[in-house]
């Protein structure tokens, strides 16, 4: 790996705001991540398409839902 690249993903990095994300994430701006919102959000994406996102809300959260 060139140093330009590790340079470019370092500023990309950087930049990254994940408080930004989780409000996105938060349809409804409860201040929780459920497991119908992460499915919602990453329908999409055919990286997460049989993803469980009910085991990791169960496991970085409680009551089915995980906060910031």
């Amino acid at each position: 790996m060139n140093l330009d690249y590790q340079k470019k993903l370092l500023s990309y990095h950087g930049r990254f705001d994940s408080m930004q994300f989780f409000t996105e994430l938060d349809q409804d701006n409860d201040g929780y991540l459920t497991a119908k919102e992460l499915n919602a959000y990453f329908e999409a994406d055919e990286d997460f398409l049989d993803f469980n996102f009910e085991n990791l809300v169960s496991y970085w959260g409680s009551d089915d839902k995980m906060s910031y």
